[in-house]
């Protein structure tokens, strides 16, 4: 087919006027007639059908409309479309068109975008691509003269069902109605449920999925709930905000009594756990007991998301080697559900190099660490009964109040301030429904894990190298840290304790960067190319391994929560002599930490 070139002066000449651009907004909603389209402009056929006749001519000849072939209906053309856009876009830059924002249920803002209700109206009710357009643009239009500070997406999906009302297209209504979720993603859950043949994952997935939902919509408080999902600071994990945890350890059992006891409190208690299940070996005649319930517990699907991970020391792992080997046949191919935290007394490079590989042909991810009160994660974790929690992880995000500050100092020490008392008062509130949900069943002390996240992309925006290097940059993150440290000291409440930590959650980090750029869309923010969970970012060039060490001991001690650490390569013998070093650095501090070994396939 031969292509007729565009006249870009035709075309800006055509949409310069009032009444065309009038005239194309609203053939982007439907095709109209001749007469319909006049009356719609308000105009008398009588006495403006000269001066209508022209404007339709010259949105003609620019092809910005077009004659439907088979109706004789005049439509907006796919040049026309991309004029539309593109001018909105131009008048969201400028600022005489408000940006609408949409709070999502994955806890993230970002800006409208109507292609969404599009693709969602074909996918969930099968709507043909031309009607879903039409109904979305009539949605934004409603959504612009709501003039509502920011969207939900349940609004959203609210009006949609109204315009399909109005349209008289209920049999498509119908298909997006919400029962607790929209009725397709319950549809897609019992698939999923179906096709693994687990009734109790569809249980889980709807229960999270409505408390997320209680928690951002009646439990925080509204400028909370606007702090966490503008990425300032985040709760997680709301999905199982007032009844669950994020992790539980329980001292290995000793006897057979004692094994059913725990066995029984893990099956029980599993769908309140959102990630890790740790169990602790005081001695290596324990590990038969550990295996026995490892199988009971993968046997019965119980994990679904989450691992087990097995706590000992070097030496108990070392010495009863062959029998771990013969004792992890009896788990099969599930050992990826299992990780194992080695503590460490003393960082030899040769017995690390042997634990490295004994668990590396057992197929078993595995941390080194200082402390039995280490979990597989980083969080620390002290066993006070016979079994503790960390229950929730509180994060600011540095980078974000950073750059809200202007890059001053003092600005973002009180914008730190400010944000920890958002986070103390949502952590109050929810010891107290917590304990008043469980009472006296739950006697042990609740965790709470409180961590930073971008304070080291933050050191660097200001000063342009990381504090490894700069003497500034270096009081700016030991400043920033204190701060954090002295905001959260306020914080007190009975049975609960906030234990700082160095990492946060991943999904929190994605969150927090993508909340960020949609912020501010800086340019420092394109220089991340990933969503850094840790304190000091693994990808982070140092000199070499002792410099790294050296500040990483500095800033260590102020995380009684737990520091993680991970070292990265693909030489495995340099992975293990690096990692060596940086224990043996760290360890001095006499607080927990822990270091994660990580390989990669190139330099």
């Amino acid at each position: 087919m031969e292509e007729v070139s565009i006249n870009i002066n035709n075309v800006l000449g055509s949409v310069a006027s009032i009444t065309r651009l009038k005239m194309l907004r609203l053939l982007s909603k439907k095709e109209m007639g001749y007469s319909e389209l006049m009356d719609s402009l308000g105009m008398e056929k009588d006495r403006d059908a000269g001066k209508f006749s022209y404007h339709l001519k010259k949105l003609l000849d620019s092809r910005l409309i077009e004659v439907h072939k088979e109706t004789g209906k005049y439509k907006i053309s796919r040049i026309g479309l991309t004029v539309l856009e593109n001018l909105d876009n131009l008048e969201r830059a400028l600022g005489t068109k408000e940006m609408l924002i949409v709070r999502r249920s994955e806890n993230i803002i970002e800006p409208f975008d109507k292609t969404k209700i599009i693709n969602s109206l074909m996918k969930e009710a099968n709507i043909t691509p031309k009607l879903a357009m039409e109904i979305a643009s009539i949605v934004e239009e409603k959504l612009h003269n709501l003039k509502i500070e920011y969207l939900t997406a349940p609004l959203i999906r609210e009006l949609v069902n109204t315009v399909l009302l109005d349209m008289g297209l209920e049999k498509y209504r119908h298909k997006l109605s919400r029962i607790g979720m929209p009725v397709y993603d319950v549809s897609k859950h019992l698939r999923k449920t179906s096709e693994r043949g687990d009734p109790k994952e569809f249980i889980e997935e709807s229960s999270r999925s409505i408390m997320r939902e209680y928690c951002l919509q009646d439990f925080l408080s509204r400028n909370t709930a606007e702090m966490h999902l503008t990425g300032r600071l985040d709760f997680y994990p709301l999905d199982y905000w007032l009844t669950g945890v994020v992790a539980r350890s329980y001292r290995a059992p000793s006897s057979d009594e004692e094994v059913f006891e725990t066995m029984t409190d893990i099956a029980s208690s599993i769908i309140n756990i959102k990630h890790e299940v740790n169990l602790r070996v005081n001695d290596g005649r324990e590990l038969e007991n550990i295996f026995k319930m490892l199988r009971y517990i993968i046997s019965k699907s119980l994990l679904r998301g989450r691992y087990v991970s097995v706590t000992l020391s070097i030496r108990d792992l070392l010495e009863n080697h062959a029998k771990i080997e013969e004792l992890s046949k009896t788990i099969g191919q599930h050992t990826r559900k299992v990780k194992s935290v080695i503590v460490v007394d003393d960082p030899i490079y040769s017995e690390l190099l042997r634990l490295d590989e004994l668990l590396r042909n057992l197929r078993l991810q595995y941390v080194i660490t200082n402390s039995e009160e280490s979990l597989y994660c980083g969080l620390r974790l002290p066993l006070e009964k016979s079994f503790s929690d960390i229950h929730a992880i509180f994060s600011l995000n540095i980078l974000l109040s950073t750059l809200e500050s202007n890059k001053e100092v003092d600005s973002t020490l009180n914008r730190i301030r400010e944000l920890t008392k958002y986070g103390i008062s949502a952590l109050s509130k929810r010891t107290k429904t917590f304990e008043e949900i469980y009472g006296k069943r739950y006697s042990s002390k609740i965790h709470y894990a409180c961590s930073l996240w971008g304070l080291f992309e933050a050191a660097k925006t200001i000063y342009g190298v990381g504090p490894q290097i700069s003497k500034e940059s270096y009081s700016f993150f030991n400043d920033i840290i204190q701060s954090f440290i002295e905001s959260l000291k306020k914080y007190s409440s009975g049975r609960s304790r906030s234990l700082k930590s160095s990492r946060i959650p991943k999904s929190s980090a994605k969150r927090m960067l993508r909340a960020t750029y949609h912020k501010l869309r800086v340019d420092e923010l394109n220089k991340i190319r990933d969503y850094n969970y840790l304190l000091i970012p693994p990808t982070e060039k140092f000199r070499n391994i002792e410099e790294r060490a050296l500040l990483e001991s500095r800033i260590a001690p102020y995380f009684d929560g737990g520091y993680l650490t991970m070292v990265r390569g693909y030489k495995r013998k340099k992975i293990i002599e690096d990692a060596a070093i940086l224990f043996e650095s760290l360890v001095k501090t006499e607080n927990p930490f822990t270091i994660k070994i990580e390989e990669t396939w190139t330099s």
